[in-house]
């Protein structure tokens, strides 16, 4: 998967939001945040990979759901400004663009970053995911 950052865009390891290599996670959990000035940019761009087959995988029931959230600080309160559900339970790869006038509209000094993956109550299966800034901020 690392080639494909290639193909998804500029990657910086300080703006990894999890590693390829995190493992699975069998219930909500969210990572831990990353400086990014939302504030100081136009926009940019997040990659979520979902790596493994949730094997029960059924829409709108048992799925996971995948959201970028935003805190002033590092340990703050951090609110969903973007989000990803696959449509099916195989791997399979999306790309946010992430428009900075709307992360400001909700948290103007939006300052850190972060991705939560969301278990549905009915989800029985782990979720195994990469997430990362792929873009640098325009």
């Amino acid at each position: 998967m690392l080639a494909d950052r290639k193909v998804d865009g500029t990657f910086d390891k300080l703006l990894e939001l999890r590693t390829e290599t995190a493992g699975t996670i069998a219930d909500t959990f969210p990572e831990p945040g990353k400086f990014l000035p939302v504030c100081k940019s136009i926009r940019f761009e997040v990659v979520i990979a979902q790596q493994n087959t949730v094997a029960n995988f059924a829409a709108g029931t048992n799925f996971w759901r995948f959201d970028l959230e935003v805190a002033t600080t590092l340990n703050g309160t951090y609110t969903p400004v973007a989000s990803w559900t696959p449509t099916t339970g195989t791997p399979a790869k999306t790309r946010l663009i992430v428009n900075s006038a709307n992360v400001t509209s909700i948290m103007p000094l939006a300052a850190y970053v972060r991705v939560r993956a969301i278990r549905t109550v009915a989800a029985t299966d782990p979720v195994d995911y990469y997430a990362f800034v792929a873009k640098p901020l325009v």
